[in-house]
Protein backbone atom coordinates (compact mmCIF):
# COMPACT_ATOMS: atom_id res chain seq x y z
CA UNK A 1 0.00 0.00 0.00
CA UNK A 2 3.00 2.54 1.01
CA UNK A 3 4.46 2.39 -2.59
CA UNK A 4 1.10 3.23 -3.88
CA UNK A 5 0.52 6.11 -1.90
CA UNK A 6 3.62 7.15 -2.72
CA UNK A 7 2.89 6.62 -6.53
CA UNK A 8 -0.78 8.74 -6.00
CA UNK A 9 1.09 11.22 -4.65
CA UNK A 10 3.94 11.91 -7.21
CA UNK A 11 1.34 11.94 -9.84
CA UNK A 12 -0.52 14.60 -7.61
CA UNK A 13 2.12 16.41 -7.62
CA UNK A 14 3.08 16.11 -11.38
CA UNK A 15 -0.27 17.03 -12.36
CA UNK A 16 -0.03 19.97 -10.07
CA UNK A 17 2.91 21.78 -11.31
CA UNK A 18 1.49 21.47 -14.85
CA UNK A 19 -1.65 23.30 -13.64
CA UNK A 20 -1.10 27.22 -14.02
CA UNK A 21 0.09 29.08 -11.60
CA UNK A 22 -2.46 32.65 -10.77
CA UNK A 23 0.34 35.22 -12.62
CA UNK A 24 -2.34 38.24 -11.90
CA UNK A 25 -4.12 39.77 -8.98
CA UNK A 26 -7.56 41.31 -9.65
CA UNK A 27 -8.17 45.15 -8.10
CA UNK A 28 -11.23 46.49 -8.59
CA UNK A 29 -12.01 45.07 -11.73
CA UNK A 30 -9.00 45.02 -13.54
CA UNK A 31 -5.79 42.28 -13.97
CA UNK A 32 -2.81 43.33 -12.69
CA UNK A 33 0.34 40.97 -12.59
CA UNK A 34 2.01 39.68 -9.36
CA UNK A 35 5.50 40.02 -10.51
CA UNK A 36 7.91 40.12 -13.09
CA UNK A 37 6.60 40.62 -16.85
CA UNK A 38 3.74 37.48 -18.08
CA UNK A 39 5.63 35.60 -20.34
CA UNK A 40 4.00 32.89 -22.67
CA UNK A 41 0.84 33.51 -25.16
CA UNK A 42 -1.39 34.38 -22.16
CA UNK A 43 0.96 36.37 -20.94
CA UNK A 44 0.92 38.50 -24.34
CA UNK A 45 -3.03 38.27 -23.99
CA UNK A 46 -2.57 40.00 -20.42
CA UNK A 47 -0.16 42.40 -21.95
CA UNK A 48 -2.60 43.61 -24.91
CA UNK A 49 -5.95 43.55 -22.48
CA UNK A 50 -3.55 45.41 -19.75
CA UNK A 51 -2.83 48.19 -22.29
CA UNK A 52 -6.71 48.27 -24.10
CA UNK A 53 -5.71 47.35 -27.44
CA UNK A 54 -2.41 50.05 -27.70
CA UNK A 55 -0.17 49.11 -29.43
CA UNK A 56 3.76 49.68 -27.38
CA UNK A 57 6.49 50.52 -29.36
CA UNK A 58 9.52 49.27 -29.00
CA UNK A 59 12.62 51.01 -27.25
CA UNK A 60 15.23 52.83 -29.66
CA UNK A 61 17.79 52.44 -26.82
CA UNK A 62 18.09 51.04 -23.40
CA UNK A 63 18.10 54.32 -21.99
CA UNK A 64 14.86 55.82 -23.36
CA UNK A 65 11.85 56.15 -21.21
CA UNK A 66 8.49 54.86 -21.81
CA UNK A 67 5.74 57.18 -21.10
CA UNK A 68 2.47 56.98 -21.58
CA UNK A 69 -0.01 59.50 -21.51
CA UNK A 70 -3.54 60.96 -21.93
CA UNK A 71 -5.74 63.40 -24.22
CA UNK A 72 -6.61 66.11 -21.35
CA UNK A 73 -6.35 69.93 -22.12
CA UNK A 74 -4.44 72.15 -20.72
CA UNK A 75 -2.34 69.66 -19.13
CA UNK A 76 -1.94 66.95 -22.48
CA UNK A 77 -2.54 66.96 -26.13
CA UNK A 78 -1.28 65.80 -29.22
CA UNK A 79 0.14 68.33 -31.79
CA UNK A 80 1.54 67.99 -35.13
CA UNK A 81 5.14 69.16 -34.11
CA UNK A 82 5.72 70.62 -37.69
CA UNK A 83 2.17 72.70 -38.17
CA UNK A 84 2.24 73.81 -34.77
CA UNK A 85 3.78 76.92 -34.28
CA UNK A 86 3.58 76.69 -30.36
CA UNK A 87 5.25 73.90 -27.33
CA UNK A 88 5.71 70.43 -28.62
CA UNK A 89 8.06 67.74 -27.08
CA UNK A 90 11.42 66.45 -27.90
CA UNK A 91 10.84 63.31 -27.89
CA UNK A 92 11.45 59.78 -30.02
CA UNK A 93 9.27 58.89 -32.36
CA UNK A 94 6.58 60.82 -34.23
CA UNK A 95 3.69 61.56 -31.54
CA UNK A 96 4.56 64.92 -30.11
CA UNK A 97 2.11 66.27 -27.10
CA UNK A 98 2.08 69.90 -25.80
CA UNK A 99 0.69 71.50 -22.54
CA UNK A 100 1.10 72.29 -19.21
CA UNK A 101 2.28 68.92 -17.98
CA UNK A 102 4.42 68.65 -21.46
CA UNK A 103 6.43 71.32 -20.95
CA UNK A 104 6.94 71.01 -17.69
CA UNK A 105 8.33 67.50 -17.86
CA UNK A 106 10.39 68.56 -21.29
CA UNK A 107 12.14 71.72 -19.84
CA UNK A 108 12.65 70.75 -16.69
CA UNK A 109 11.44 67.39 -15.03
CA UNK A 110 12.92 64.84 -16.91
CA UNK A 111 16.59 66.78 -18.15
CA UNK A 112 16.49 67.59 -13.96
CA UNK A 113 16.08 64.00 -13.35
CA UNK A 114 18.45 62.84 -15.67
CA UNK A 115 21.08 64.71 -13.77
CA UNK A 116 20.04 63.61 -10.61
CA UNK A 117 20.60 59.48 -11.43
CA UNK A 118 16.87 58.77 -13.02
CA UNK A 119 19.60 56.91 -16.10
CA UNK A 120 17.59 58.20 -19.57
CA UNK A 121 18.47 60.00 -21.69
CA UNK A 122 15.61 60.43 -24.17
CA UNK A 123 12.21 59.63 -23.93
CA UNK A 124 9.21 58.16 -26.15
CA UNK A 125 5.54 59.08 -25.53
CA UNK A 126 2.43 55.71 -25.55
CA UNK A 127 -1.00 57.67 -26.37
CA UNK A 128 -3.57 55.97 -23.60
CA UNK A 129 -7.41 56.63 -23.82
CA UNK A 130 -7.52 56.89 -20.32
CA UNK A 131 -6.07 56.58 -16.62
CA UNK A 132 -7.21 52.66 -16.85
CA UNK A 133 -4.92 52.03 -19.90
CA UNK A 134 -2.18 53.90 -18.45
CA UNK A 135 -2.12 52.50 -15.04
CA UNK A 136 -2.79 48.88 -16.12
CA UNK A 137 0.06 49.11 -18.68
CA UNK A 138 3.11 51.16 -15.76
CA UNK A 139 1.90 48.20 -12.99
CA UNK A 140 2.59 45.11 -15.92
CA UNK A 141 6.09 47.16 -16.34
CA UNK A 142 5.08 47.06 -20.09
CA UNK A 143 5.91 50.88 -19.88
CA UNK A 144 8.04 52.76 -17.61
CA UNK A 145 5.70 55.72 -16.23
CA UNK A 146 2.25 57.52 -16.73
CA UNK A 147 2.45 61.51 -17.03
CA UNK A 148 -0.96 63.80 -17.46
CA UNK A 149 -3.51 64.23 -15.61
CA UNK A 150 -3.43 61.48 -12.95
CA UNK A 151 -4.49 61.89 -9.74
CA UNK A 152 -2.98 60.24 -7.13
CA UNK A 153 -4.81 57.93 -4.86
CA UNK A 154 -4.40 55.23 -2.07
CA UNK A 155 -5.54 52.72 -4.53
CA UNK A 156 -3.56 53.74 -7.15
CA UNK A 157 -0.46 53.85 -4.97
CA UNK A 158 -0.93 50.02 -4.00
CA UNK A 159 -0.56 49.39 -7.87
CA UNK A 160 2.19 52.00 -8.86
CA UNK A 161 4.69 53.96 -7.29
CA UNK A 162 4.16 58.28 -7.78
CA UNK A 163 6.41 60.72 -7.80
CA UNK A 164 5.57 63.71 -5.32
CA UNK A 165 3.35 65.91 -6.32
CA UNK A 166 3.35 68.34 -8.79
CA UNK A 167 -0.10 70.03 -9.47
CA UNK A 168 -2.58 70.72 -6.34
CA UNK A 169 -6.35 70.48 -8.13
CA UNK A 170 -9.92 69.13 -7.21
CA UNK A 171 -13.04 68.37 -8.50
CA UNK A 172 -15.77 70.53 -9.97
CA UNK A 173 -18.94 70.79 -11.56
CA UNK A 174 -19.67 72.60 -14.75
CA UNK A 175 -22.97 73.80 -16.54
CA UNK A 176 -24.94 75.28 -19.13
CA UNK A 177 -25.51 78.98 -18.31
CA UNK A 178 -28.73 78.41 -19.87
CA UNK A 179 -29.34 81.47 -22.28
CA UNK A 180 -25.74 82.34 -21.73
CA UNK A 181 -27.21 84.15 -18.40
CA UNK A 182 -24.92 83.10 -15.42
CA UNK A 183 -26.31 83.37 -11.93
CA UNK A 184 -25.02 86.56 -11.01
CA UNK A 185 -25.85 87.83 -14.42
CA UNK A 186 -29.30 86.86 -14.21
CA UNK A 187 -29.99 88.71 -11.09
CA UNK A 188 -28.21 91.39 -11.99
CA UNK A 189 -30.26 91.90 -15.10
CA UNK A 190 -33.88 91.59 -13.07
CA UNK A 191 -32.19 94.46 -10.36
CA UNK A 192 -30.24 96.72 -12.69
CA UNK A 193 -31.15 99.71 -14.57
CA UNK A 194 -29.84 98.22 -17.08
CA UNK A 195 -31.75 94.91 -17.03
CA UNK A 196 -35.02 93.56 -17.99
CA UNK A 197 -37.38 96.29 -16.17
CA UNK A 198 -35.38 99.58 -17.77
CA UNK A 199 -35.93 97.62 -20.97
CA UNK A 200 -39.75 96.94 -20.35
CA UNK A 201 -40.06 100.84 -19.51
CA UNK A 202 -38.58 101.89 -22.43
CA UNK A 203 -40.79 99.51 -24.45
CA UNK A 204 -43.61 100.63 -23.01
CA UNK A 205 -42.72 104.83 -23.01
CA UNK A 206 -41.96 104.45 -27.02
CA UNK A 207 -45.92 102.62 -27.52
CA UNK A 208 -47.49 105.64 -24.92
CA UNK A 209 -45.06 108.07 -26.78
CA UNK A 210 -46.12 106.68 -30.65
CA UNK A 211 -49.71 106.38 -29.38
CA UNK A 212 -49.63 110.26 -27.43
CA UNK A 213 -48.80 112.03 -30.79
CA UNK A 214 -51.48 109.89 -32.78
CA UNK A 215 -54.01 110.61 -30.53
CA UNK A 216 -53.22 114.47 -30.46
CA UNK A 217 -52.80 114.40 -34.54
CA UNK A 218 -56.82 112.64 -34.76
CA UNK A 219 -58.14 114.66 -32.00
CA UNK A 220 -56.70 118.15 -33.56
CA UNK A 221 -57.66 117.03 -37.35
CA UNK A 222 -61.61 116.21 -36.16
CA UNK A 223 -61.95 117.35 -32.39
CA UNK A 224 -65.36 116.56 -30.66
CA UNK A 225 -66.92 119.03 -28.56
CA UNK A 226 -65.53 118.10 -25.94
CA UNK A 227 -61.78 118.67 -25.80
CA UNK A 228 -59.87 116.79 -23.29
CA UNK A 229 -56.25 118.63 -24.30
CA UNK A 230 -54.21 121.53 -25.66
CA UNK A 231 -54.54 122.91 -28.52
CA UNK A 232 -50.52 124.18 -27.95
CA UNK A 233 -48.01 120.65 -29.78
CA UNK A 234 -45.66 120.53 -26.88
CA UNK A 235 -48.92 120.74 -24.22
CA UNK A 236 -51.18 118.64 -26.30
CA UNK A 237 -48.77 115.61 -26.50
CA UNK A 238 -48.47 116.05 -23.21
CA UNK A 239 -52.20 115.52 -22.42
CA UNK A 240 -52.59 113.39 -24.37
CA UNK A 241 -49.84 110.81 -23.22
CA UNK A 242 -51.18 111.44 -19.81
CA UNK A 243 -54.47 110.39 -20.74
CA UNK A 244 -53.20 107.16 -22.66
CA UNK A 245 -51.19 106.58 -19.21
CA UNK A 246 -53.71 107.16 -17.13
CA UNK A 247 -56.09 104.89 -19.51
CA UNK A 248 -53.86 102.27 -19.76
CA UNK A 249 -53.63 101.99 -15.47
CA UNK A 250 -57.52 101.59 -15.63
CA UNK A 251 -57.85 105.24 -13.80
CA UNK A 252 -61.39 106.56 -15.19
CA UNK A 253 -60.89 109.50 -17.29
CA UNK A 254 -63.11 111.67 -19.79
CA UNK A 255 -61.72 110.51 -23.33
CA UNK A 256 -61.56 112.27 -26.12
CA UNK A 257 -64.83 112.39 -28.10
CA UNK A 258 -63.47 113.14 -31.76
CA UNK A 259 -64.93 110.79 -34.53
CA UNK A 260 -61.00 109.15 -35.19
CA UNK A 261 -59.40 109.80 -31.37
CA UNK A 262 -62.26 108.23 -29.39
CA UNK A 263 -61.66 104.65 -31.12
CA UNK A 264 -58.12 104.96 -30.36
CA UNK A 265 -58.61 105.78 -26.51
CA UNK A 266 -61.11 103.17 -26.22
CA UNK A 267 -58.60 100.48 -27.95
CA UNK A 268 -55.63 101.96 -25.37
CA UNK A 269 -58.04 101.30 -22.46
CA UNK A 270 -58.60 97.52 -23.65
CA UNK A 271 -54.82 97.52 -24.37
CA UNK A 272 -54.51 98.02 -20.96
CA UNK A 273 -55.06 94.45 -20.03
CA UNK A 274 -53.13 92.64 -23.36
CA UNK A 275 -50.20 95.38 -22.00
CA UNK A 276 -50.37 93.75 -18.32
CA UNK A 277 -50.05 89.88 -19.82
CA UNK A 278 -46.99 91.05 -21.71
CA UNK A 279 -44.86 92.76 -19.16
CA UNK A 280 -45.85 89.84 -16.68
CA UNK A 281 -44.44 87.18 -19.78
CA UNK A 282 -41.47 89.00 -19.87
CA UNK A 283 -40.47 89.05 -16.03
CA UNK A 284 -41.52 85.35 -16.39
CA UNK A 285 -39.03 84.80 -18.88
CA UNK A 286 -36.34 86.71 -17.63
CA UNK A 287 -36.74 84.77 -13.79
CA UNK A 288 -36.94 80.83 -16.05
CA UNK A 289 -33.81 82.01 -17.35
CA UNK A 290 -32.35 82.58 -13.80
CA UNK A 291 -33.69 79.83 -12.43
CA UNK A 292 -32.33 77.70 -15.38
CA UNK A 293 -28.99 79.10 -14.85
CA UNK A 294 -29.37 78.69 -11.09
CA UNK A 295 -30.66 74.72 -11.80
CA UNK A 296 -27.57 72.88 -10.70
CA UNK A 297 -25.58 75.19 -8.14
CA UNK A 298 -23.63 72.74 -6.29
CA UNK A 299 -23.42 69.06 -5.55
CA UNK A 300 -26.74 68.56 -3.47
CA UNK A 301 -28.51 69.81 -6.66
CA UNK A 302 -26.76 66.81 -8.93
CA UNK A 303 -29.75 64.74 -7.74
CA UNK A 304 -32.10 63.10 -10.15
CA UNK A 305 -29.92 65.28 -13.34
CA UNK A 306 -28.25 63.75 -16.02
CA UNK A 307 -23.93 63.65 -15.29
CA UNK A 308 -21.29 63.31 -17.98
CA UNK A 309 -18.09 61.48 -16.20
CA UNK A 310 -15.02 59.80 -17.47
CA UNK A 311 -14.52 56.11 -16.65
CA UNK A 312 -11.51 55.78 -14.67
CA UNK A 313 -11.36 58.87 -13.68
CA UNK A 314 -11.15 60.18 -9.77
CA UNK A 315 -15.04 61.66 -10.48
CA UNK A 316 -15.92 58.44 -11.14
CA UNK A 317 -14.91 57.35 -8.14
CA UNK A 318 -16.28 59.87 -5.96
CA UNK A 319 -19.61 59.14 -6.96
CA UNK A 320 -19.38 55.57 -6.60
CA UNK A 321 -18.49 56.50 -2.91
CA UNK A 322 -20.86 59.06 -2.39
CA UNK A 323 -24.39 58.46 -3.67
CA UNK A 324 -25.62 61.54 -5.03
CA UNK A 325 -28.63 60.36 -7.33
CA UNK A 326 -28.06 61.41 -10.07
CA UNK A 327 -27.84 59.70 -13.83
CA UNK A 328 -24.37 58.62 -14.60
CA UNK A 329 -23.38 58.45 -17.92
CA UNK A 330 -20.14 57.37 -18.32
CA UNK A 331 -17.82 58.04 -21.44
CA UNK A 332 -14.79 56.65 -22.71
CA UNK A 333 -12.17 59.76 -22.26
CA UNK A 334 -12.61 63.13 -20.72
CA UNK A 335 -12.68 64.73 -24.70
CA UNK A 336 -16.01 62.37 -25.49
CA UNK A 337 -17.58 63.90 -22.39
CA UNK A 338 -16.90 67.77 -23.28
CA UNK A 339 -17.89 67.08 -26.88
CA UNK A 340 -21.03 65.46 -26.16
CA UNK A 341 -21.85 68.02 -23.33
CA UNK A 342 -21.17 70.68 -25.80
CA UNK A 343 -23.79 69.09 -28.52
CA UNK A 344 -26.48 69.35 -25.53
CA UNK A 345 -25.85 66.30 -23.92
CA UNK A 346 -26.31 66.11 -19.87
CA UNK A 347 -27.07 68.58 -17.21
CA UNK A 348 -23.39 68.69 -15.63
CA UNK A 349 -19.72 67.56 -16.02
CA UNK A 350 -17.63 66.10 -12.98
CA UNK A 351 -13.87 66.63 -13.56
CA UNK A 352 -10.86 68.35 -12.22
CA UNK A 353 -11.26 71.59 -12.12
CA UNK A 354 -8.26 72.92 -14.41
CA UNK A 355 -9.66 70.84 -17.42
CA UNK A 356 -13.15 72.28 -17.09
CA UNK A 357 -12.30 75.57 -16.92
CA UNK A 358 -9.78 75.11 -19.41
CA UNK A 359 -12.44 73.81 -21.99
CA UNK A 360 -14.48 76.90 -21.07
CA UNK A 361 -11.94 79.91 -21.94
CA UNK A 362 -11.46 77.92 -25.25
CA UNK A 363 -15.50 77.85 -25.91
CA UNK A 364 -15.13 81.79 -24.89
CA UNK A 365 -12.85 82.14 -27.70
CA UNK A 366 -14.70 79.96 -30.62
CA UNK A 367 -18.19 81.07 -29.60
CA UNK A 368 -17.63 84.86 -28.09
CA UNK A 369 -19.74 84.13 -25.32
CA UNK A 370 -19.47 82.42 -22.11
CA UNK A 371 -22.32 79.55 -22.81
CA UNK A 372 -20.87 77.01 -19.57
CA UNK A 373 -19.71 77.34 -16.32
CA UNK A 374 -18.33 76.24 -12.77
CA UNK A 375 -20.77 76.23 -10.17
CA UNK A 376 -19.95 74.44 -6.04
CA UNK A 377 -16.39 75.39 -5.92
CA UNK A 378 -13.91 73.23 -6.18
CA UNK A 379 -14.12 70.25 -3.66
CA UNK A 380 -12.03 66.65 -3.09
CA UNK A 381 -9.02 68.41 -3.09
CA UNK A 382 -6.06 66.50 -5.31
CA UNK A 383 -2.84 66.03 -6.37
CA UNK A 384 -1.27 64.82 -9.96
CA UNK A 385 1.90 62.93 -9.88
CA UNK A 386 4.03 60.90 -12.25
CA UNK A 387 3.16 57.42 -11.70
CA UNK A 388 6.21 55.23 -11.85
CA UNK A 389 6.84 51.57 -12.27
CA UNK A 390 7.61 49.06 -9.18
CA UNK A 391 10.37 47.62 -11.57
CA UNK A 392 12.15 50.13 -11.96
CA UNK A 393 13.35 50.84 -8.03
CA UNK A 394 13.53 53.67 -5.70
CA UNK A 395 16.37 55.94 -7.73
CA UNK A 396 14.31 56.59 -10.96
CA UNK A 397 11.27 57.69 -8.08
CA UNK A 398 14.25 59.91 -6.23
CA UNK A 399 15.33 61.25 -9.08
CA UNK A 400 12.01 62.73 -10.00
CA UNK A 401 10.86 63.52 -7.05
CA UNK A 402 14.25 66.11 -6.59
CA UNK A 403 13.36 67.27 -10.50
CA UNK A 404 10.06 68.44 -9.15
CA UNK A 405 10.85 70.06 -5.71
CA UNK A 406 13.99 71.91 -7.07
CA UNK A 407 10.78 73.31 -9.34
CA UNK A 408 7.87 73.67 -7.34
CA UNK A 409 6.98 77.27 -6.53
CA UNK A 410 9.60 78.80 -9.11
CA UNK A 411 9.45 81.52 -11.06
CA UNK A 412 9.92 79.34 -14.44
CA UNK A 413 6.66 77.34 -12.74
CA UNK A 414 4.38 80.40 -12.59
CA UNK A 415 5.20 81.83 -15.77
CA UNK A 416 4.17 78.13 -17.40
CA UNK A 417 1.19 78.52 -15.26
CA UNK A 418 0.49 81.76 -16.36
CA UNK A 419 0.79 80.80 -19.98
CA UNK A 420 -1.18 77.43 -19.92
CA UNK A 421 -3.95 78.48 -17.48
CA UNK A 422 -4.89 82.22 -18.63
CA UNK A 423 -7.89 80.90 -20.39
CA UNK A 424 -9.40 80.89 -16.95
CA UNK A 425 -9.50 84.26 -16.22
CA UNK A 426 -10.42 85.12 -19.66
CA UNK A 427 -13.38 82.70 -19.07
CA UNK A 428 -14.37 84.54 -15.75
CA UNK A 429 -13.97 88.10 -17.51
CA UNK A 430 -15.88 87.30 -20.59
CA UNK A 431 -19.44 88.76 -20.44
CA UNK A 432 -22.12 86.31 -20.93
CA UNK A 433 -24.06 85.80 -24.17
CA UNK A 434 -27.67 87.06 -22.68
CA UNK A 435 -29.82 86.19 -26.15
CA UNK A 436 -33.40 85.79 -23.93
CA UNK A 437 -32.49 89.24 -22.24
CA UNK A 438 -35.19 92.13 -23.20
CA UNK A 439 -32.52 94.35 -23.08
CA UNK A 440 -30.31 92.34 -26.46
CA UNK A 441 -34.06 91.52 -27.38
CA UNK A 442 -34.57 95.78 -28.10
CA UNK A 443 -31.45 96.10 -29.24
CA UNK A 444 -31.67 93.22 -31.94
CA UNK A 445 -35.02 93.82 -33.15
CA UNK A 446 -34.40 97.99 -32.82
CA UNK A 447 -35.77 98.57 -36.55
CA UNK A 448 -38.34 96.30 -36.39
CA UNK A 449 -39.30 98.57 -32.93
CA UNK A 450 -38.77 101.73 -35.22
CA UNK A 451 -40.55 100.52 -38.28
CA UNK A 452 -43.82 99.51 -35.89
CA UNK A 453 -43.83 102.93 -33.94
CA UNK A 454 -43.26 104.98 -37.28
CA UNK A 455 -45.69 103.04 -38.27
CA UNK A 456 -48.19 103.94 -36.24
CA UNK A 457 -47.46 107.79 -35.59
CA UNK A 458 -47.40 107.37 -39.66
CA UNK A 459 -50.63 106.08 -39.90
CA UNK A 460 -51.96 108.87 -37.52
CA UNK A 461 -50.58 111.42 -39.16
CA UNK A 462 -52.08 110.21 -43.34
CA UNK A 463 -55.04 109.89 -41.08
CA UNK A 464 -55.27 113.33 -39.44
CA UNK A 465 -54.03 115.23 -42.72
CA UNK A 466 -56.92 113.75 -44.58
CA UNK A 467 -59.35 114.19 -42.35
CA UNK A 468 -57.94 117.69 -41.92
CA UNK A 469 -58.17 118.62 -45.39
CA UNK A 470 -62.12 116.88 -45.95
CA UNK A 471 -63.18 118.98 -42.84
CA UNK A 472 -61.95 122.15 -44.20
CA UNK A 473 -63.07 121.37 -47.43
CA UNK A 474 -66.02 120.94 -46.31
CA UNK A 475 -66.31 124.16 -44.32
CA UNK A 476 -65.30 126.07 -46.69
CA UNK A 477 -68.16 124.47 -49.02
CA UNK A 478 -70.43 125.59 -46.37
CA UNK A 479 -69.20 129.32 -46.20
CA UNK A 480 -69.67 129.76 -49.77
CA UNK A 481 -66.35 130.10 -50.35
CA UNK A 482 -66.08 127.85 -54.05
CA UNK A 483 -69.36 129.24 -55.26
CA UNK A 484 -67.35 131.65 -57.32
CA UNK A 485 -64.83 128.62 -58.74
CA UNK A 486 -67.53 126.58 -59.20
CA UNK A 487 -69.87 128.12 -62.07
CA UNK A 488 -66.49 128.81 -63.98
CA UNK A 489 -65.75 124.78 -63.83
CA UNK A 490 -69.18 124.07 -65.02
CA UNK A 491 -69.45 126.15 -68.19
CA UNK A 492 -66.22 125.06 -69.50
CA UNK A 493 -67.21 121.75 -68.58
CA UNK A 494 -70.66 121.72 -70.41
CA UNK A 495 -68.97 123.96 -72.80
CA UNK A 496 -66.37 121.72 -73.78
CA UNK A 497 -69.24 118.80 -73.60
CA UNK A 498 -71.42 120.15 -76.24
CA UNK A 499 -68.59 121.02 -78.43
CA UNK A 500 -67.93 117.36 -78.62
CA UNK A 501 -71.63 116.76 -78.94
CA UNK A 502 -72.14 118.83 -81.63
CA UNK A 503 -69.14 117.59 -83.67
CA UNK A 504 -70.30 113.89 -82.80
CA UNK A 505 -73.92 114.35 -84.53
CA UNK A 506 -72.04 116.11 -87.41
CA UNK A 507 -69.79 113.20 -87.80
CA UNK A 508 -72.90 110.84 -88.26
CA UNK A 509 -74.72 113.25 -90.60
CA UNK A 510 -71.89 113.14 -92.77
CA UNK A 511 -71.85 109.34 -93.08
CA UNK A 512 -69.17 106.93 -94.36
Amino acid sequence: MRPLAVFSWLIAAVAASKRPCPEVMHVGGLAFPLSGKPRGPAGRRLQEDAAGGVLIPNRSAPTEMLIGTKSAFPFSFAVNSSASPGFATDSAGQLKFSGFAWELFDRFLFPIASRFGSNFSTYRIVKFENNDQILRAVASGMIDAGHAAITKTPEREALVDFTTSWFDTGLSIMTRTSTGIPVDQAVATLTTATGVITSVVALVASAVLAMSIALFVLERAVPGPRPVMRKGCCSGIKDSGVLIMLLLAHVPVRIPSGMLSRPVAAMCSVSSSVLTIVVTAIATVALQSATNAADVTGIADLAGKSLLVPVASTAATFLDRNFLGAHVTPTATIDEALDRFRGGEGDAILYDEPVLAAFIGEDVKVSGSKRFTLVGGTFELQQYGIAISPDLGLSVRKAFNRAILSVYGTAEMDTLREHWFHTGAEAGSMPAATPSSITDFLAENFITISIIVGAVVGTALFAGLAAFCIRSTHTMWQSGSFSYRLPAAATVFGTAAAAWASAYRAARRQGP
